[in-house]
């Protein structure tokens, strides 16, 4: 019945764009942000929220590639691409992220519904965690980036 997978990606979507108990979608704020919001506001004098989104794109693109057993991208590569520079911030930019992140969403989405509870303890290609923790840990690390973001709207 893969309860637990089903489970995990209920999560994912009421984190996403759906009604989680704590508060208010990714999605849902991210479409609050304005240009401004996206360049200008830096969460804790550190990331814009446009290099949070593409943060957020990375580890979703990361966790798509340990379900393919991706051998060509390897775990540096998105290491190295986990906060991006953009030196020229545009409107596109922000909308390019936005429709990649809906496409990462639904692509993991697919990637859960076509494996079983059986491979959650999986361990995971390139680190010493099992797939249970890494999809977990998606949720997670959406909603801590989430409370960034709001942060920077007020």
């Amino acid at each position: 019945m893969n309860k637990e997978l089903q489970l995990i990606k209920q999560q994912l979507t009421d984190t996403y764009d759906g009604d989680p108990w704590y508060g208010r979608s990714l999605a849902s704020i991210l479409n609050e942000v304005a240009t401004k919001h996206a360049w200008a506001v830096k969460v804790n004098n550190n990331h814009n929220n446009t290099v949070l989104l593409y943060h957020i794109i990375n580890w979703r693109l990361f966790t798509i590639s340990r379900f393919e057993k991706d051998a060509l991208t390897t775990t540096a590569h998105f290491e190295e691409n986990n906060f991006p520079s953009f030196p020229q911030p545009t409107e596109s930019v922000w909308r390019n992220g936005m429709q990649s992140l809906a496409l990462t969403q639904q692509h993991l989405l697919d990637k859960i519904n076509k494996t079983t509870d059986e491979m959650l303890d999986k361990k995971v290609p390139g680190r010493e965690y099992n797939f249970r923790t890494l999809l977990n840990g998606i949720v997670q690390h959406d909603i801590y980036h989430i409370g960034q973001i709001m942060v920077s709207l007020k």
